[in-house]
């Protein structure tokens, strides 16, 4: 996953500039090893879905930090709304879905691995 690419998103998503917003680009690179930790064997790190996964973790780390209030969300095509949840919740939401988008791509973490 190149950083930038990241980075761009997680501004788009965030709705900062892109100037304004590298004082959040730790978050980016925490996001990028997270997730570069959990790629699967022959996953391409620069596929599109798994990019957006990446930008919606540092995302919803981000709404965390900021403590959002929003009650929606809508990202391209994507569109999530809370009507009686937190902005954070609506965002983790969003991360979820993209995640999801990705998970072809992606080995859960060992803490995190599902009992059948």
């Amino acid at each position: 996953m190149e950083l930038e690419q990241v980075y761009q998103q997680f501004a788009r998503f965030a709705g900062l500039d892109a100037e304004a917003g590298r004082v959040w680009l730790p978050l980016c690179e925490a996001a990028v090893a997270k997730l570069r930790g959990m790629l699967a064997s022959g996953a391409e790190e620069n596929d599109a879905r798994l990019v957006l996964a990446v930008a919606g973790e540092a995302y919803y780390q981000y709404a965390l930090a900021r403590g959002t209030d929003a009650q929606s969300v809508k990202i391209g095509e994507i569109s999530v709304s809370s009507q009686s949840g937190t902005g954070a919740q609506s965002v983790r939401a969003l991360r979820d879905e993209l995640l999801a988008g990705a998970s072809s791509l992606l080995e859960p973490a060992d803490g995190l691995r599902q009992v059948l």
